[in-house]
């Protein structure tokens, strides 16, 4: 069960629902099976997202829902943030941006309050997302503010796939804002060009 989550939360980062979906129903089935709450919990959590991104979202809310209380229940802290995030993701899929706000900055609270934690630049993109789609381009400096905390701390540990995440979002933001050479510098940097 634990490798199919893994497997899942691979698909995840590359954003193939489909592929994040199919490992999370085996992790889901065999968790059962032996009765692995933690595992459960991970595997629905999972599955909500892939149904959510599959245009699910509702399907995929209730089950990111059962997974995060049945997490809760085990008494695990160990990757909530990462779970928290996968609800705020869903949510802007669901188009509602004001909630997915509320619970980006939820899980960038359990962040600052534990320890640094992998997934920390992809939760500071998802709240620059949230705030442009609430809020609209009056948004842009606290988004591009989110984008910029997300940027360092994915430059700080090495973590290039999170900063290529962020510096596509923020060259797009900047873009949008009438800056596309700053944006192409940006993108350049990211990429070693």
């Amino acid at each position: 069960a634990s490798a199919r989550n893994l497997a899942a939360h691979l698909h995840y980062l590359r954003r193939e629902p489909e592929r994040a979906g199919r490992h999370a129903e085996i992790a889901l089935a065999v968790a059962q099976e032996r009765r692995i709450a933690y595992q459960i919990a991970a595997a629905l959590i999972m599955l909500g997202w892939s149904h959510s991104a599959l245009g699910e979202p509702q399907d995929g809310l209730d089950l990111i829902e059962k997974g995060l209380d049945d997490h809760e229940a085990t008494g695990a802290r160990m990757d909530r943030p990462f779970f928290v995030g996968l609800l705020a993701d869903a949510l802007l899929s669901a188009r509602q941006p004001a909630n997915a706000l509320a619970v980006a900055d939820d899980a960038l609270a359990l962040v600052a309050a534990d320890r640094p934690f992998y997934f920390e630049p992809e939760l500071h993109r998802l709240r620059a997302v949230a705030l442009i789609a609430a809020h609209g381009p009056r948004a842009s400096d606290d988004a591009e503010t989110s984008l910029l905390r997300g940027l360092a701390i994915a430059r700080e540990r090495s973590a290039r796939g999170f900063e290529l995440r962020v510096a596509v979002t923020l060259a797009e933001l900047l873009r949008d804002a009438g800056s596309p050479k700053e944006a192409l510098a940006l993108l350049q940097r990211s990429c070693g060009f």
